[in-house]
């Protein structure tokens, strides 16, 4: 599963631009396991959104911030949908009234504050 907020660019310490750094994946290589797309694609996206490849490192390094953010929300569109995630962080009231619902499923009882489901839902929409 491919987490968004696991994509986050950065600056180089090398002071050669910015990166892509995947949940601490920054090679091509990497990157292309990560999100399971061929390495020509990842190429031709980076080079698309002003990249360039330091052949050393293996490394692609963006002169702006905002180009590396283009660049990941490509390659986020390109992976398809059940296969995306995203970090959703519970309290444990909350985890218990999930955990109530699907063991309660057919039963369709669940007496708990309305204010938790709600918050549930703000979560999960958000």
């Amino acid at each position: 599963m491919i987490i968004e907020s696991s994509f986050i660019p950065r600056k180089s310490g090398l002071g050669k631009g910015y990166y892509i750094d995947c949940a601490g994946s920054y090679l091509v290589s990497d990157l292309a396991k990560e999100t399971q797309l061929p390495e020509g694609r990842l190429h031709s996206i980076f080079e698309k959104h002003n990249a360039t490849l330091d052949l050393g490192s293996q490394v692609y390094y963006f002169t702006t911030p905002a180009d590396a953010k283009m660049a990941i929300q490509e390659i986020l569109s390109q992976v398809p949908l059940d296969e995306r995630g995203k970090a959703v962080y519970l309290t444990e009231a909350e985890i218990e009234y999930i955990r109530r619902a699907l063991i309660n499923e057919d039963a369709n009882m669940l007496a708990m504050r309305t204010s938790v489901r709600d918050t549930i839902f703000r979560k999960l929409n958000g």
